[in-house]
């Protein structure tokens, strides 16, 4: 599926020099009962899909900057009171995929909170001031929808990541097997000393000839922080790997086998072989733990674009044809436009 589906990435308010595009917003109005859509059995009203259009045009309206009336025009239909048909679609689709989160919300009986919506309003209000648009500019019922919508989908995905979690019932399992996968592929564990001179670097390595502990040498003189908090354990690799990262020839060595000081990069590097038989699993559990949040995080995103994939969606075809692969409308053809007014009807 299509990483732009709206389900599946925290909203935030997109912003190219201006709200050119506005994921998540609603509008409600109470004038005219027509549907522009059906979600799970919920009509949004055409009202919903104006009052959205109309709060942009004031906000394109209110804009004092060069392009601004070239992206009202490009907003606006040919005729009083009219959008181009790509725009509705748009807002239509945005309601609809907001729709679908708050239904879910709503049967988990999760609810939106205040804190949820204070968090949402700091980061929207924080992307707004990076790119130099006041916040006071923005049209107050476009900004009040962004914020709900954006609340809306981060407690979705939250949910939906506290589900994918509660199912995940051998984690250590699933831990070992990628240990037992990757451990292999790095037979050599390799500890270093850094150094910003070739003098300090010297010293060290007398200090560890002399018969002291490399890591106890590494944790208090390397001028590597990382490497330094470990003991100097900088990581398992081949051979060919660490000879393109420190240089020499690694096929060859034993524990314990020392190389360098060498010059890396403006500091002067002392390389000790730690392991010839890969890592330890507490070694790598931090990468570990890493990759598997990552693939938690596909799990959550296929669940995300399933609840869309698999909500009845049906959509006036005047605003084009609803496609639950991406959550998005495809809008009639270029130059079509709808109008604000209310719809005229037979004698």
């Amino acid at each position: 599926m299509d990483s732009f589906l709206p389900l599946l990435r925290r909203p935030v308010l997109v912003l190219v020099g201006a709200l050119a595009v506005v994921p998540f917003l609603v509008g409600c109005g109470s004038a005219g009962r027509a549907s522009a859509a059906v979600v799970n059995g919920e009509v949004i009203e055409q009202s919903t899909v104006t009052d959205l259009l109309e709060a942009q045009r004031r906000y394109y309206e209110s804009l004092d900057d060069p392009g601004a009336a070239d992206r009202l025009a490009a907003f606006l239909g040919a005729g009083p009171d009219s959008y181009a048909m790509t725009e509705a679609a748009r807002s239509l689709e945005s309601w609809i995929n907001f729709t679908i989160a708050r239904q879910h919300l709503e049967r988990a009986d999760r609810p939106v909170t205040d804190a949820d919506r204070d968090a949402a309003r700091s980061e929207i209000e924080a992307q707004l001031q990076s790119q130099q648009i006041p916040v006071e500019s923005v049209d107050a019922e476009l900004l009040e929808f962004t914020v709900e919508s954006s609340a809306t989908t981060s407690v979705l995905r939250k949910l939906v990541a506290e589900e994918v979690a509660a199912d995940d019932e051998d984690r250590e399992g699933r831990i070992q097997a990628l240990f037992d996968e990757l451990a292999p592929q790095r037979p050599l564990c390799l500890d270093i000393i850094v150094s910003e001179s070739e003098a300090d670097a010297q010293a060290a390595l007398a200090r560890v000839e002399g018969g002291e502990d490399f890591g106890a040498v590494a944790a208090e003189v390397s001028a590597d922080p990382n490497t330094a908090a470990a003991e100097g354990y900088a990581g398992c690799a081949t051979p060919e790997q660490a000879s393109q990262a420190f240089g020499g020839d690694y096929t060859d060595v034993a524990v314990g086998d020392l190389f360098g000081p060498t010059a890396q990069n403006d500091v002067w590097v002392i390389v000790r072989i730690g392991s010839t038989t890969g890592p330890e699993l507490e070694q790598m559990r931090p990468e570990l733990e890493q990759q598997l949040a990552a693939e938690d995080d596909q799990a959550v995103t296929t669940r995300l674009a399933e609840l869309v994939t698999e909500a009845k969606v049906t959509v006036d075809p005047r605003y084009g044809t609803w496609d639950p692969e991406t959550g998005t409308i495809t809008p009639p053809p270029a130059g079509t436009t709808t109008t604000t007014a209310p719809a005229l009807t037979g004698p």
